[in-house]
C-alpha cells in the first residue's frame, strides 16, 4: 500500500533535486551562471573553497561563494527576493567588496556585473527564504527499506 506513495515521492525527489534554490526555474539558468561567472572572477580567491584566505580572519568570513544554492539559502548574506536586505549586495553595491590590496575595492565590481548580482537576488523566491530542506537520500532509502520489509 504505501509502495506506490514512496515510489512517487521518490520520483518527485529526483525531479525536483537539481532546484534546491526556491524560484529557479530554466529561464533563470543563464542569470545564474552569470552570477557564476561574476564570484568566479571577483569573489573566489579569498570566498571560494580554495581561496587564499588573505583574510581569513575578516568579520563574515565565508568559503562558499561558488556554491549558488547555500549561498542563496543558507540566510546569512543573502535575502531572497530582496536584493536592499542582502548583506552580499549592499557590500558589493557600496564598493566594500571585493577587497583590494589594502583598501576596500580597489577594483571594484563594474554596475552592469552588479545589476546582475542584483537581479539574480531579487529573483529568489523569498517566500521559501531559508526554510526549504530537500529530502536526504538516507532518508530514501530508509522509506523505500521500511515499504519493502
Amino acid at each position: 500500500m504505501r509502495g506506490p506513495i514512496v515510489f512517487g515521492l521518490l520520483a518527485f525527489t529526483i525531479a525536483t533535486v537539481g532546484y534546491s534554490v526556491p524560484g529557479y526555474g530554466a529561464s533563470d539558468g543563464a542569470l545564474r551562471e552569470q552570477v557564476s561567472t561574476i564570484f568566479t572572477q571577483r569573489c573566489a580567491v579569498c570566498h571560494g573553497p580554495a581561496g587564499v584566505r588573505k583574510y581569513a580572519e575578516a568579520k563574515g568570513k565565508f568559503d562558499y561563494v561558488l556554491d549558488l544554492d547555500r549561498l542563496a539559502t543558507a540566510g546569512k548574506l543573502v535575502s531572497p527576493g530582496d536584493p536592499q536586505a542582502s548583506k552580499l549586495f549592499t557590500l558589493v553595491a557600496r564598493d566594500k567588496m571585493p577587497y583590494g590590496a589594502d583598501t576596500f575595492a580597489e577594483d571594484p565590481v563594474p554596475d552592469d556585473e552588479k545589476a546582475i548580482i542584483e537581479a539574480w537576488i531579487a529573483s529568489l523566491d523569498q517566500s521559501q527564504g531559508n526554510q526549504r530542506a530537500l529530502l536526504s537520500n538516507q532518508f530514501i532509502l530508509d522509506a523505500i527499506a521500511a515499504d519493502l520489509a
